[in-house]
């Protein structure tokens, strides 16, 4: 609650600054005026599943409605919420396991109504997979993601699966933060 307050405050701060100052730019001060992406990698022992969700603040909900929104009726179709995902998979994420770039499948998409969305009170998500090698031992798999429209942030976690615990031993981010490597192990079942 207090780091609500605080960011808030520091919003009004900035933009009081600005007008004082009578400079007339936006100010881009809160996160929820950015494209916040959201990318939750989850290693299992046969497959990787990664998760993207996309919630566009406010400042850049109407670009970010338009773009998918293909046909500008103000209505975002199941068709154009696919395209539009898999021209962002295409050009933006890959993924490996050790030096094999493997084939990324779109399992799912969810996408708010356009209304939502473009009043910031919406997401876009979508989920994909990938195997594994049928190795022994050790796997490491790699997940980039390069979409960085203006006014967006990126991040890039680790989740582990409940019904298939593994063991991680490593996780690694390139310097630019594009890129999130995890070397783990599936645990095998202990006899009771």
């Amino acid at each position: 609650m207090f780091r609500d307050v605080e960011r808030v405050a520091r919003g009004v701060v900035v933009g009081a600054t600005r007008v004082l100052l009578g400079r007339v730019e936006t100010a881009w001060a809160d996160p929820h005026h950015e494209l916040r992406q959201s990318i939750w990698i989850t290693p299992f022992a046969d497959r990787v599943s990664i998760e993207v969700e996309l919630y566009p603040g406010l400042l850049v909900a109407e670009e970010f409605v338009a773009a998918l929104d293909a046909d500008g009726d103000g209505m975002i179709s199941e068709d154009e919420a696919l395209a539009y995902v898999r021209g962002l998979v295409g050009s933006s994420m890959h993924a490996r396991f050790g030096a094999s770039e493997v084939t990324l499948r779109l399992e799912r998409v969810r996408c708010a109504p356009f209304e939502a969305l473009r009043a910031s009170d919406g997401t876009l998500v979508f989920e994909l997979s990938a195997d594994a090698p049928s190795t022994d031992g050790v796997r490491e798999v790699a997940v980039s993601y390069s979409h960085a429209p203006a006014h967006s942030t990126v991040q890039l976690s680790v989740t582990l699966p409940l019904e298939e615990p593994v063991l991680v031993e490593q996780i690694d981010r390139t310097a630019d933060g594009s890129t999130l490597t995890v070397r783990y192990m599936p645990r095998v079942a202990v006899a009771s």
